[in-house]
C-alpha cells in the first residue's frame, strides 16, 4: 500500500519532460544521442523520478512509434540519457510521455531528418501507397485485379533501406516481366527526385501474381 502511494506521489509532482541535448537534423538509420529531463511544475528537477518514458514522433499516427527505436527510455533520478535512431525522413519533433498519464510529456524542436543511401528498388501499382519510414514499404488499400490486355500504371521509387526516396536524378530503370507477352517501356530515366510512372500491360490472364519486375544497372 505505501509503495503504491509512493508511486500516486510520484505522478501527482511529475509535470512534464525537456529534451536538453538531441540533434539539429540527422541522417535516417543514424544512432544519436538525445538526453531527456523530467521535471516538476516548479520547475525543480523530479530527482525521485525512476521510471520509463515511452518515445515517439510527431509523424506517428496509426502506427505507434514505428519511425523512433528504441520507443521506451529509462529515467534515473529524473534523467535518462539514450542513443536512438529514426527512420522517416522528413521534419519532424521528438516525444517523450507518460503512457498513464500522457498529459506528462515533453516535445523537441523540428528535426530535419534526410534520406539514407540508395539501397532499394520498390514498385507500386494503383492500390498500393509508398509507407516511408517502416520496414514493410507500402500500403494496399484493396486486392489489385485488372482484365487482361488493360493498360494501368505503376510508379517506381528508388528508396534507402526504410522506403525513404533518395536523389534519383540521373538514374535509369530497367523492365522485365514473368509474362513474356506483357508490353513495357525498355527503360525509363528518372527526370526528378519523387518517383516514376509507367505504363504496363499484362497480356496473359492468370490467378495470382503476375507482376513487372524492375532492375536498376
Amino acid at each position: 500500500m505505501m509503495n503504491y502511494l509512493f508511486i500516486l506521489l510520484i505522478f501527482q509532482q511529475l509535470s512534464y519532460f525537456e529534451f536538453v541535448e538531441y540533434p539539429e537534423e540527422g541522417v535516417v538509420g543514424d544512432t544519436f544521442l538525445i538526453k531527456i529531463v523530467a521535471f516538476e511544475s516548479s520547475g525543480d528537477t523530479c530527482w525521485y523520478f525512476n521510471d520509463i518514458a515511452n518515445l515517439a514522433t510527431t509523424k506517428d499516427g496509426r502506427y505507434p512509434s514505428i519511425f523512433i527505436y528504441p520507443n521506451q527510455v529509462y529515467f534515473q533520478r529524473g534523467v535518462a540519457t539514450q542513443k536512438v535512431v529514426v527512420t522517416l525522413a522528413e521534419t519532424l519533433s521528438l516525444i517523450a510521455y507518460v503512457p498513464s498519464r500522457p498529459e506528462i510529456m515533453g516535445k523537441t524542436q523540428t528535426i530535419e531528418f534526410y534520406p539514407n543511401y540508395p539501397k532499394r528498388l520498390i514498385i507500386l501499382s494503383p492500390t498500393e501507397t509508398l509507407a516511408s519510414g517502416s520496414s514493410f514499404g507500402k500500403i494496399t488499400s484493396f486486392p489489385f485485379s485488372i482484365k487482361a490486355g488493360e493498360n494501368f500504371l505503376f510508379r517506381v521509387y528508388i528508396t534507402d533501406n526504410w522506403f525513404n526516396p533518395t536523389n534519383t536524378i540521373g538514374e535509369t530503370v530497367y523492365f522485365k516481366s514473368n509474362d513474356s507477352f506483357t508490353s513495357l517501356p525498355q527503360e525509363i530515366p528518372f527526370l526528378t527526385n519523387e518517383s516514376l510512372i509507367f505504363n504496363c500491360n499484362l497480356k496473359t490472364a492468370e490467378k495470382g501474381e503476375n507482376l513487372c519486375f524492375i532492375k536498376n544497372r
